[in-house]
């Protein structure tokens, strides 16, 4: 056990930062992360970078902030593929991209035309949320 005490001055900055303490934001697993990329929370990031992090790199892979940041601009997925160091083989489109689709983090530029040969994939406004929340 270990005793910290506290300045005395504290007491006058603790009552200035009362209201700070509302818009800090904690997450416990993805079903909470996902529903602030969704909107259903809009409070203000504070300090939740790595756990945000390490709960997304455990339960989704560890190149979603990479995936997300380079999305920003419409890419196609061999392109993508190539820039994180993978090889353009349905295998890894479904491990790295499906699941961030599925999500509802990135998306096609022509969902409803699969196999057209411009298809790109970019980040959308939930995806950007979230890459909110884990750039530090």
């Amino acid at each position: 056990m270990v005793t910290l005490l506290i300045n005395p001055k504290y007491a006058d900055y603790a009552d200035d930062q009362a209201g700070v303490q509302d818009n800090v934001l904690n997450f416990n697993s993805l079903e909470e992360i996902i529903s602030f990329g969704n909107g259903v929370s809009n409070g203000v990031s504070n300090g939740v970078s790595n756990t945000v992090k390490q709960i997304i790199n455990e339960e989704i892979h560890d190149k979603v902030e990479e995936i997300l940041k380079i999305l920003i601009a419409p890419q196609k997925r061999s392109d993508l593929l190539k820039s994180i160091g993978l090889s353009n083989q349905s295998k890894n489109r479904v491990k790295y991209l499906d699941r961030l689709m599925d999500l509802g983090w990135i998306t096609k530029e022509f969902p409803d035309e699969i196999n057209n040969p411009t298809q790109r994939y970019f980040t959308t406004e939930s995806g950007k949320r979230i890459l909110a929340l884990i750039v530090t």
